[in-house]
């Protein structure tokens, strides 16, 4: 419904910002975006500010 919208939303915008600042994403950064809960998604685009590689975002 409206929550799973949302949700592939977020992950959309969040692919495009991470793949901004770090270029092309690897399979596992995809599969993590793929399968995240807005809570994750909601950290790892906090993260992403600081990250100085890609995964420190995720970690």
């Amino acid at each position: 419904g409206m929550h799973q919208g949302t949700r592939l939303g977020e992950a959309t915008l969040l692919r495009t910002l991470l793949k901004k600042r770090f270029g092309n994403l690897p399979d596992w950064a995809d599969q993590k975006l793929n399968s995240a809960t807005t809570e994750e998604m909601e950290l790892w685009a906090g993260r992403m500010l600081d990250a100085e590689r890609l995964d420190m975002v995720f970690d």
